[in-house]
């Protein structure tokens, strides 16, 4: 069998190279610094010091305010991630102020409602 040799563009809009400082933030646990390698309209390539485990959804974030995006990891290399830009999840009320699910939801992505007070 022949190994196809066309290493051609697949993104439908090409990607940025890049190599901002970002931060990968989850409910619960320190934010994780990386490096955003390249950026396109559908997602980006992370790279970290050392092997890093991501849940299912997360927030991606730069100092400058460049990238503020929802993510989910799609594949992995060694330290390197990528991901891509998913619509952020739903606004829950919380005792009268909204908060965004991504901060209450738990490690694997699975949305949990806070009771009302």
């Amino acid at each position: 069998m022949l190994k196809k040799t066309d290493h051609s563009e697949k993104r439908q809009f090409g990607r940025r190279e890049t190599h901002l400082r970002g931060w990968v933030r989850v409910a619960g646990r320190p934010p994780i610094s990386c490096v955003i390698r390249d950026v396109s309209q559908g997602g980006a390539l992370l790279e970290f010091m050392e092997d890093t485990w991501l849940p299912f959804g997360f927030r991606l974030t730069t100092e400058c305010k460049q990238v503020d995006r929802y993510c989910e990891p799609r594949h992995k290399t060694g330290v390197r991630i990528g991901v891509q830009f998913v619509e952020a999840p739903d606004h829950t009320v919380v005792s009268g102020s909204t908060a965004a699910s991504a901060e209450i939801s738990g490690w694997m992505g699975k949305e949990q409602r806070l009771p009302r007070r």
